[in-house]
C-alpha cells in the first residue's frame, strides 16, 4: 500500500474522520462563497453550527451537472458554487464535455497535493512504481484532466509520455516513433486511445509487442471495474481496485459516496444507485453532487488485501441505460450486459472489440452493430440469440467489416442514438 496507515484504519476511526471533515466542511459553506450548497442546507431546515452527521446526509438534496452549469450563466464567471475565490487557486481546466456543456475547474494547491495523494494510492494497486517509463494520451490542451493526470503521475515519480489523443493518423505516428525510443512499460489512456496506437503501429510495419510493449488490446468489460472516479469537477482520484477486486476502493479519507435512489435516498450495499459525492478536504469542494452514474457499493467493508476503505462497482451513465418495451413492461438495458455477451465471441472480440448500441427510437427492441470477422447470417443470429437471453429484450445485430465503425481519439461511443455514425 502507498500509505498503509490511512489505508488499514479501522472503520469506527474511518467514520470519525469523516464525520470531523464534513462538520468542518459545513461550516466553509456557511461562511464562505459557495451559496448554491448553502440553499441546499437551508432548505433542508438546517443553520449554522447544526451538527452534521453521516447518517443526515440524504436529507439534503442532492446536486446535478445542470445545476452547476446554470449557476455558471446566472453568476458569472464562474458561478456561485465556488468553496473558494478563484484568484486564490493555482489551475483552471474544464470538463469533458462528453454529458452536455463543459463547466470550468479549478485547483488550488491543497487540491493537486489531494489529488497526488490519491492518484498515488491509485497507481500504486495498479502496479505502477517510480522509475517505470509509462505513456499517458489524455487531452492536454483546454481540458483540465489531461494536465491534471500528468501532473499526479510525475509527482509519484514514474517517467511519463504525456500525448494527447491520436486525432490524425499524423498524431498516432509521431507518438509511436517516440513510444519507439522509450518503449513504456504501460499505457494510462482510454480503449479508444490505445486501439489507435495499436492498428497504427500495424500499419507502419511496427510490431506493438516486440517494439512499443503496446499488447493486443483486450477491452475486458470487466475492467469498468478497475476504477471510480468523481470527474475533474468532483474528484478524480476516487479509488482503484486492489488485486482481490470487489470492485474500487475509495479514499474514504478524501471522499464520501453514497448510492442512492431518484429521491437520494441511500439504497441497501450491493443495490444499483445512483453516485453522490462529498469531497472532504479540498478547497474546491462539492457536496452532495450527483454525477449521475450508477454504482454498487460492495457490502463487505474489510478487503483480503486489508484495506477498511470500502469498494465500489461503477456500472455506467444514467443516460447510457437504454429501456426496451417488452409486451408493455419496460426493461433496462445496460451497456456492461451488451458488452459481456459480445465478448463472448472470439469472432468480435479479436483483433478489436468494437461495437455501439444504437437507439433508433425504437423501444421494442435492442439494436447492436459490431465489428465481426465474421458477418454471415448463422454468426448474427448467434449473437442476438444470446443477447436476448442475456437482456431480456428482443435484439436484433448488424455485424460490418473490420474498421467500419468509428475511432474515436478519447473516450469510446458505446451508446449513440439515431444512426450512431
Amino acid at each position: 500500500m502507498w500509505d498503509p496507515e490511512i489505508q488499514t484504519l479501522p472503520r469506527d476511526e474511518l467514520r470519525a474522520v469523516q464525520e470531523q471533515r464534513l462538520n468542518t466542511l459545513a461550516e466553509r459553506i456557511w461562511t464562505g462563497p459557495a451559496a448554491l450548497f448553502r440553499r441546499k442546507l437551508e432548505a433542508a431546515g438546517l443553520g449554522p453550527g447544526d451538527p452534521l452527521g453521516l447518517g443526515d446526509l440524504a436529507g439534503v438534496a442532492f446536486t446535478v451537472k445542470d445545476e452547476l452549469r446554470s449557476s455558471e450563466a446566472e453568476h458569472p464567471p464562474f458561478g456561485d458554487y465556488r468553496g473558494i475565490d478563484f484568484r486564490k487557486c493555482v489551475r483552471i481546466g474544464t470538463t469533458g464535455g462528453t454529458s452536455g456543456a463543459p463547466t470550468t475547474v479549478f485547483w488550488t494547491k491543497r487540491d493537486l497535493a489531494q489529488d497526488d495523494a490519491a492518484g498515488a494510492r491509485m497507481f500504486w494497486r495498479q502496479g505502477l512504481r517510480p522509475g517505470m517509463p509509462i505513456a499517458n494520451s489524455h487531452p492536454l490542451d483546454v481540458y483540465g484532466g489531461g494536465r491534471s493526470v500528468t501532473g499526479v503521475l510525475e509527482n509519484f515519480g514514474v517517467l511519463v509520455t504525456a500525448v494527447g489523443p491520436p486525432e490524425t493518423d499524423d498524431d498516432a505516428r509521431r507518438a509511436i516513433e517516440l513510444f519507439r525510443r522509450v518503449k513504456p512499460l504501460t499505457y494510462q489512456m482510454f480503449p479508444s486511445a490505445y486501439r489507435k496506437f495499436y492498428e497504427t503501429a500495424l500499419e507502419m510495419g511496427i510490431d506493438p509487442a516486440k517494439e512499443l510493449n503496446l499488447h493486443p488490446p483486450v477491452d475486458n468489460p470487466e475492467f469498468a471495474y478497475r476504477v471510480v472516479t468523481g470527474g475533474t469537477e468532483g474528484f478524480a482520484y476516487m479509488g482503484s481496485a486492489c488485486p482481490e477486486g470487489g470492485g474500487a476502493h475509495v479514499c474514504e479519507d478524501f471522499v464520501i459516496v453514497e448510492a442512492v435512489n431518484d429521491a437520494g435516498k441511500p439504497v441497501p450495499d450491493g443495490e444499483l444507485g445512483q453516485m453522490v459525492i462529498t469531497t472532504l478536504e479540498r478547497d474546491n469542494f462539492v457536496f452532495r453532487y450527483n454525477l449521475e452514474d450508477l454504482i454498487r457499493i460492495n457490502p463487505g467493508h474489510v478487503c483480503d488485501c486489508g484495506e477498511t476503505h470500502r469498494r465500489v462497482f461503477w456500472e455506467c451513465r444514467v443516460k447510457d441505460v437504454t429501456k426496451i418495451d417488452i409486451g408493455g413492461t419496460t426493461v433496462d438495458v445496460f451497456p456492461k450486459q451488451v458488452a459481456e455477451t459480445l465478448f463472448g465471441f472470439d469472432m468480435l472480440r479479436t483483433p478489436t472489440f468494437e461495437y455501439q448500441i444504437v437507439r433508433d427510437g425504437d423501444p421494442r427492441r435492442l439494436l447492436v452493430r459490431a465489428e465481426s470477422t465474421d458477418t454471415s447470417r448463422e454468426a448474427r443470429e448467434s449473437i442476438e440469440t444470446a443477447l436476448t437471453a442475456a437482456t431480456g429484450a428482443t435484439s436484433e445485430v448488424e455485424l460490418v467489416e473490420r474498421g467500419t465503425l468509428p475511432r474515436p481519439a478519447y473516450k469510446p461511443e458505446r451508446v449513440v442514438d439515431s444512426g450512431g455514425s
